[in-house]
């Protein structure tokens, strides 16, 4: 009897902790859409959703995920097909029972892969039930060059050069502990171009994308890490909407500036316009229905006082729109320091100018009463106010008009002649020390 009460003990506090652990979702009820569930966090940063590594990168890259959590994200309600009737309702067909297999069958020469089982029977009803909205361990992660005719390996046995076309991940069902496999063809292969490229097939093949663009790439799951890494960056975060001409900078076109002018307000359905410099605070962070996706897609839900929007952060770069409210008190504080900045170096160009004013008019009256004092008030007054006249000496020339650009001399049996040659056509002429011309 007391193995049979500590054994319900046990069992109650492990169910305990396990709903602690994974009901980190939130339900949220919009007039066209409505919005969902939202997994916990992880050790991985988060920085990035589950992506492909960059081109020619080792596939060891794709190690960082392995223990990792993924959501798989639920059907959404609202979607409508664009590409046929059929898009309804798409078969699970990349989850199996167990993994990659490559056998040759007799009299060939090749290795085909051979058929394994799909997970709970995917495609129905059953199977679907059974994996969304639920949550699913990395536990080991291996892949192969190429989509068809080569083994799955392990990441580290890759070839320096090598990369992987092809990942299976081994996944732990964290509802019911069940162990699948999930296969997926990484960016730039022959399924994810020919995705891109408007081949719809019946299997729905998705992909894993460069970005974190993962619901451009048909991807049903959602790591759990990324998710709580935007909650933690922009939830109750106040955010300032950039200028116009800073938005098109950014996106090098206009596409993000008419986006930005076709918000709706998700409770009243009202086209909402978002003007530069208005103050938006990050109520929710979510998974909302979206009758543009076959899947569930995480937002981020702006409210400015009865308006409220949303903002699928995962196709676009929240900071081409917004900037956090420090940003933009640091934006301010810079402007204001260097209109300050702008002001006090005007300021002080204004003072050194007048300082020069003052300095030169102190230099001219001085230049003056020294002219005068010299030569008497009526050529001192002529000189200082720069004019010469038949008569004055060489020395009251230059006083006047400063030194000559050139002195063309000319000796004669009735003594020395002398043409003081200044720019504009003007000329001195001298004779024997003495103004005798004056060309102007």
């Amino acid at each position: 009897m007391t193995k049979k009460i500590l054994y319900l003990i046990c069992t109650c506090v492990c169910m305990g902790t396990a709903m602690n652990t994974y009901s980190q979702i939130s339900v949220r009820e919009a007039r066209p859409t409505t919005e969902q569930n939202e997994p916990s966090n992880n050790a991985f940063d988060g920085s990035t959703n589950l992506i492909s590594v960059r081109i020619g990168e080792h596939p060891i890259g794709y190690s960082k995920y392995i223990g990792q959590q993924l959501f798989f994200l639920p059907r959404a309600r609202n979607y409508t097909p664009r590409w046929t009737s059929s898009d309804t309702i798409r078969p699970i067909t990349f989850l199996f029972t167990e993994p990659s297999r490559m056998v040759m069958p007799r009299r060939q020469t090749t290795l085909v892969e051979q058929s394994t089982q799909l997970y709970m029977a995917c495609g129905n009803e059953t199977c679907r039930d059974s994996v969304e909205n639920r949550f699913f361990t990395i536990l080991d992660i291996r892949g192969r060059t190429s989509l068809r005719g080569s083994s799955f390996k392990r990441l580290e046995d890759f070839g320096e050069r090598e990369t992987a076309s092809f990942l299976e991940f081994k996944l732990r069902n964290e509802s019911n502990g069940n162990i699948l496999f999930w296969r997926v063809a990484t960016s730039g292969t022959s399924a994810s171009l020919n995705f891109e490229r408007g081949d719809r097939n019946p299997l729905r093949r998705h992909y894993l994308s460069h970005t974190n663009r993962s619901s451009n790439s048909n991807m049903p799951f959602l790591l759990v890490s990324y998710f709580e890494k935007q909650r933690q960056l922009f939830l109750n975060q106040n955010f300032v909407v950039r200028d116009e001409n800073e938005i098109r900078r950014l996106d090098r076109g206009t596409f993000r500036l008419m986006d930005m002018t076709r918000m709706i307000d998700i409770n009243t359905g009202d086209t909402v316009r978002l003007d530069p410099g208005e103050m938006w605070t990050c109520v929710d962070v979510t998974l909302m229905d979206s009758e543009y996706q076959y899947y569930f897609t995480p937002f981020l839900i702006f409210r400015n006082e009865d308006r409220e929007i949303r903002f699928r952060f995962e196709s676009r770069d929240i900071n081409d729109f917004f900037m956090l409210e420090a940003e933009h008190l640091e934006r301010v504080a810079v402007e204001e320091e260097r209109r300050r900045e702008r002001k006090q170096a005007e300021e002080e160009r204004m003072r050194l100018a007048e300082e020069g004013r003052v300095a030169a008019e102190e230099e001219r009256v001085r230049l003056r009463n020294e002219h005068i004092r010299r030569w008497g008030s009526d050529l001192g007054n002529t000189i200082a106010d720069g004019g010469v006249r038949i008569g004055m000496t060489k020395e009251m020339a230059i006083a006047a008009w400063g030194e000559p650009t050139r002195i063309n001399r000319t000796t004669t049996r009735h003594g020395r002649r002398e043409q003081w040659v200044y720019g504009g056509r003007n000329n001195l002429y001298f004779e024997n020390g003495i103004l005798t011309a004056i060309q102007n």
